[in-house]
């Protein structure tokens, strides 16, 4: 009887050894709330006898699944067999954004057992709301007729709704110009949103009442960013608020004071008002030189675009008319040929503005309803030679071609030409051959499309709007192909963020990306490798250069110089790269490589604000540089401005 008992058990157990379980679609799993999902596994059965197994799913919460969490399952002689668990994620607040571990158990009927895991990773979804009470305040609050020499303080009430299902930590910058007449600090300092929770926090303002005087209207942002990069989304992202501080001896008490009082106030607000003033009030997004080198343009996160005489190497603001500023950061600007008199600038709501250089004014809007109300951000723009077309990259992947109607020497308020590139791709960064006769164009994902400029202008009126498959289809897309250093890891947010021909060639592109690397490229090379073929990686045989410019940080800016001294000698071609640091040069030789891949590049400047734009006059005797300066302000928060910076280049 006893052994009986053993073959059995022996038997079992060899039963056993020849089962196995695996999870079909992998062991990760990513899913939306509230969305199903199906879980497949494969049970193999060596053996030459069916058997029959119990699956059972075990750690996860027995609401999750739909149906039982046990199932039989026969599987075959030699042969597997197949079943799916259906998953289903409760909704948003009750499904944190997180990694749930699972098993999945198979037991025989002699109680053997196998199992294999898993887990199911929630995504991030949804957004934080952010408002502001009160929108304005007065310090004192009250009191207004009377002395109140004891009152300097005053305070906002931050309010964040989490409305998304992943925990929080949010970071508060107050900015703008009159941030430095006033003090502040965050209650409490750490600000951490509990999932489907409204979370307070006291903003308090502190500031130096003057005795005698005007009362101070002072405007400021807080803008507020979370610290999770899984989910960026939060509405608005800044509040516009404004301080009416109050002197301490009010207004109408002070209008009965003598001459001499009266005197004293107006040498004190001439003191205040002679105070030394920023470039911009928020980070400066692009810089440029006019074609004629004497005079620069910036534009910057706080919607402001302004105009520098070069005097030197100092830049002075020149007046411009009182004009409402833009409401939207300016991201992009661009020159037209000198005769045109006109600079072009990109919003973030979609809108491209046309500047007058001699009035400093903006004297023309262009843009898309549905553009606008999409805020489809302008990234980069682009003029031809005789100005006739403006082309504008757009973030959500449209290319717009609008036209100067040379005639009257007015630009047409519907565009030429609607480019769509997809909804998935974003036009970061776009230049125009020498010839133009290609249109460049990056994306994410390090996308690099080859247009053919002609073959657009040719298209019949009536198509104003170009999709892609029409352009593979009339050939339009000489190629399209993305740009990976080899042993890299290409991620969705990776980005080619900027690129230009090399001056004087026919073939040499160069690009910059978001993880360091700089690619001089031969595109007539690539465009006959890509024919018939989109979004395939580049022909290693086309690659011409390609290196680790920076330690892994992004490139800013990228500009040729010809003929210069500051990394060869005369008659020879200059690569300038900017990142959030410095800014660097490399020698190419005739060919377009560099002269010495076994040394770094020539540093040009270092900086210890963040560089955001840089740009290099005609000549090449000058940079104009801008970017970002912040100054901590007690914890978690800083007080940051636009700068703005002229240097003359060395050997020049």
């Amino acid at each position: 009887m006893e052994d009986n008992w053993l073959n059995l058990q022996r038997e079992a157990e060899k039963r056993a050894k020849y089962l196995s379980i695996n999870l079909l679609s992998g062991k990760e799993y990513r899913v939306l709330p509230n969305n199903p999902i199906d879980i497949k596994i494969g049970v193999r059965n060596s053996n030459p006898k069916p058997v029959e197994v119990i699956l059972r799913f075990v750690g996860l919460d027995a609401s999750w699944l739909k149906g039982s969490r046990e199932r039989k399952l026969v599987v075959p002689a030699s042969a597997q067999a197949e079943i799916i668990f259906q998953c289903q994620p409760p909704p948003v607040k009750d499904a944190p954004s997180e990694e749930y571990p699972f098993t999945i158990e198979a037991i025989t009927p002699e109680g053997y057992s196998l199992s294999v895991q898993g887990y199911i990773e929630v995504l991030p979804v949804g957004f934080v709301k952010f408002a502001v009470i009160p929108q304005k305040l007065q310090i004192p609050h009250t009191g207004k007729w009377v002395p109140n020499w004891k009152s300097h303080t005053g305070s906002f009430e931050l309010i964040f709704n989490n409305l998304s299902n992943l925990q929080q930590s949010v970071y508060i910058q107050v900015q703008g110009q009159n941030t430095r007449r006033f003090s502040f600090q965050l209650l409490p300092e750490n600000l951490d949103l509990t999932i489907q929770q409204i979370t307070t926090a006291l903003l308090e303002i502190k500031a130096k009442r003057r005795w005698i005087g005007w009362s101070k209207r002072l405007k400021f942002t807080v803008r507020s960013r979370l610290l999770n990069q899984r989910l960026q989304d939060i509405e608005p992202t800044s509040q516009d608020l404004e301080l009416l501080i109050l002197p301490i001896i009010p207004v109408w008490l002070q209008l009965f004071s003598l001459a001499v009082i009266v005197g004293l106030i107006s040498a004190f607000l001439s003191l205040v008002l002679n105070t030394e003033t920023p470039a911009h009030t928020e980070m400066v997004n692009a810089v440029r030189f006019n074609n004629n080198a004497d005079l620069v343009v910036s534009g910057a996160e706080d919607g402001t675009i302004k105009f520098w005489r070069v005097d030197g190497e100092s830049l002075h603001q020149l007046n411009q008319p009182e004009t409402e500023d833009n409401s939207e950061p300016v991201l992009a600007l661009e020159f037209a040929s000198p005769e045109n008199q006109l600079v072009a600038a990109g919003l973030d709501n979609g809108v491209t503005q046309l500047w007058n250089i001699k009035q400093r004014k903006n004297i023309n809007e262009l843009s898309i309803q549905e553009i606008v109300d999409n805020k489809d951000r302008v990234f980069a723009l682009a003029f031809t030679k005789d100005n006739h077309y403006l082309i504008a990259g757009h973030g959500s992947g449209n290319i717009v071609i609008w036209v100067n109607n040379s005639a009257k020497d007015t630009w047409r308020l519907q565009p030429e030409r609607v480019i769509s590139l997809g909804s998935n791709y974003e036009a970061w960064s776009m230049a125009l051959s020498e010839d133009e006769n290609t249109l460049a164009i990056t994306g994410n994902k390090k996308l690099l499309t080859l247009l053919d400029f002609k073959k657009i202008n040719r298209q019949p009126q009536s198509r104003t709007s170009l999709t892609k498959e029409y352009l593979t289809r009339s050939n339009i897309i000489k190629a399209e192909f993305s740009i990976q250093p080899t042993n890299s890891v290409l991620r969705n947010n990776d980005r080619i963020l900027n690129l230009n021909f090399l001056p004087g060639s026919s073939q040499l592109l160069a690009t910059a990306d978001s993880d360091g690397f700089v690619t001089i490229l031969d595109y007539q090379c690539q465009s006959q490798t890509a024919a018939n073929k989109s979004e395939q990686s580049i022909n290693q045989n086309c690659i011409v250069d390609q290196w680790a410019a920076t330690a892994k940080r992004p490139i800013r800016s990228l500009s040729f110089l010809e003929g210069g001294t500051l990394a060869g000698p005369l008659g020879t071609r200059q690569l300038v790269i900017s990142d959030d640091e410095r800014v660097t040069v490399w020698q190419l030789t005739p060919s377009g490589r560099r002269e010495n891949t076994t040394l770094p590049g020539k540093e040009i400047f270092t900086s210890p604000n963040a560089i955001n734009s840089i740009d290099i006059n005609s000549q090449g005797t000058k940079i104009v540089s801008g970017g970002e300066e912040c100054h901590q302000q007690g914890y978690d928060m800083k007080h940051c401005w636009g700068w703005l910076t002229l240097r003359r280049l060395q050997g020049k």
